[in-house]
């Protein structure tokens, strides 16, 4: 009888547990989405010129032209040699294509009225920015404090306070080809919920070239304490 009430108490010490304060208090989190914009025009860009013939006097007139707007001939490469049939002459016409890289010290606008009586086409065929990277990298730590700042006013509206951030994951809008600008997404102002930031590069551009924007979003979930 005394062998059996002993193994009856041990029974009941091993599903007897303490209650642990910290597995039941509720873990409070607060998911917000922040975003920071940056509008940029970039400082280096690349210009197809395409020459009215293949004569050697058309190309030193170009090449004067450029120099006169400080572009030397080692920023200038021959890009493509087309052969055209021009109906008006009735004949087959060589025309050569250069590509000139062009940087904040020239003024596009007056460099293109000069090339206007030498060539037959001219466009844009490359942005860049030489800081790029930079910029990129100050968005995107813009873009978190914009979540951290949302979160904050957020809960102090209810009495709450903003705890460590738990986890950050970037929102990736897809776009185009036509609209990846230097390997980055550009994307166009539209109506926006978010935590914005709007800043601008400051820098030194090339003229009259169309200013884009660096935008970016994240989504951040903060503890709550």
């Amino acid at each position: 009888m005394l062998a059996i009430v002993i193994i009856t108490l041990i029974n009941v010490g091993c599903i007897t547990t303490t209650p642990n304060k910290e597995e039941d208090k509720v873990n409070k989190t607060i998911e917000v989405v922040g975003s920071s914009e940056m509008f940029i025009q970039p400082n280096q860009i690349v210009l197809n010129i395409g020459l009215k013939s293949r004569s050697s006097t058309l190309k030193n007139k170009l090449l004067k032209v450029l120099e006169k707007h400080n572009i030397s001939e080692n920023q200038i490469t021959l890009n493509t040699i087309n052969n055209n049939w021009d109906w008006y002459y009735y004949s087959s016409r060589e025309y050569l294509n250069y590509d000139v890289q062009i940087d904040s010290t020239v003024n596009s606008e007056e460099l293109m009225y000069d090339l206007k009586p030498l060539v037959y086409s001219a466009h844009i065929v490359q942005k860049r920015h030489t800081h790029i990277q930079a910029h990129i990298q100050k968005v995107k730590a813009e873009a978190i404090k914009a979540a951290q700042y949302k979160a904050s006013y957020l809960l102090a509206a209810v009495g709450e306070e903003l705890g460590q951030v738990i986890t950050v994951q970037e929102i990736v809008t897809p776009v185009a080809t036509r609209d990846n600008w230097w390997g980055y997404q550009r994307s166009y102002p539209r109506e926006t919920l978010y935590s914005n930031r709007s800043f601008d590069s400051g820098e030194q551009p090339v003229s009259n070239i169309l200013q884009e924007q660096l935008r970016y979003e994240v989504k951040v979930i903060f503890e709550i304490i």
